[in-house]
């Protein structure tokens, strides 16, 4: 038997989350190394904003959304609800 077939569901669960975490941090480094100086300068001032955690678009609002424009896709056509 090969050492794959012996892992657990938790250990395959497991070295997919640090496999996943090591490209993340790889492409990040990558992308970070592209940037101007004035661009992380301004990265850095737009992590550092406040953020407001009670206007976030929850979930259903986004679906609401999409449905809506789905079932009304011509500008000026209104939604009947019956």
């Amino acid at each position: 038997m090969t050492a794959a077939l012996t892992l657990t569901m938790e250990d395959r669960k497991a070295l997919a989350i640090q496999q996943a975490e090591s490209q993340y941090q790889e492409l990040r480094r990558k992308w970070l190394s592209e940037r101007t100086p004035e661009q992380l300068a301004l990265i850095s001032a737009n992590e550092a904003k406040p953020r407001s955690l009670t206007r976030a678009p929850s979930i259903e609002k986004e679906r609401t959304s999409v449905v809506i424009r789905s079932q009304c896709p011509y500008t000026g056509v209104e939604l009947w609800r019956w």
